[in-house]
């Protein structure tokens, strides 16, 4: 499930010719930690996890996007589905490291592509640079 607030600012922001975008994610929780929601608020949207996912305009740091949602691939799409249709070009998308950089969430040791089922492991520096050649 996901969550876009009522954004009364960002709903006149369409036609942009960014070519740029920064995109990240963020984790954080609402009332408890997942691991000390109660048993009646677990599965409950706004109780525990929640993931704040952002887009910037690189160069002038307009904020794009924003949704506010849990970590899944149903969020991701929705987001840059919504980044999608308030650009008029096709921009270079840069966001951390999916394959080498494990996310900080806690009790997870998991990288974004381990997470979407495309990698096994945490990858080194040589085996990102391997792709390069």
């Amino acid at each position: 499930m996901s969550l876009t607030l009522a954004r009364p600012p960002l709903f006149t922001i369409r036609f942009l010719d960014t070519r740029l975008v920064q995109a990240d994610e963020i984790w954080s929780f609402v009332y408890a930690k997942a691991k000390n929601v109660p048993e009646d608020k677990r599965d409950t949207f706004g109780y525990g996890d929640v993931w704040t996912w952002t887009a910037l305009d690189a160069e002038s740091k307009l904020m794009i996007s924003w949704l506010l949602g849990e970590w899944t691939a149903e969020a991701a799409r929705d987001f840059m589905a919504d980044v999608a249709s308030r650009l008029v070009l096709r921009p270079q998308i840069v966001t951390d490291a999916n394959f080498g950089r494990p996310h900080q969430s806690p009790g997870k040791l998991t990288t974004p592509a381990m997470a979407a089922g495309i990698s096994d492991h945490v990858w080194t520096c040589e085996e990102i640079a391997a792709l390069l050649d």
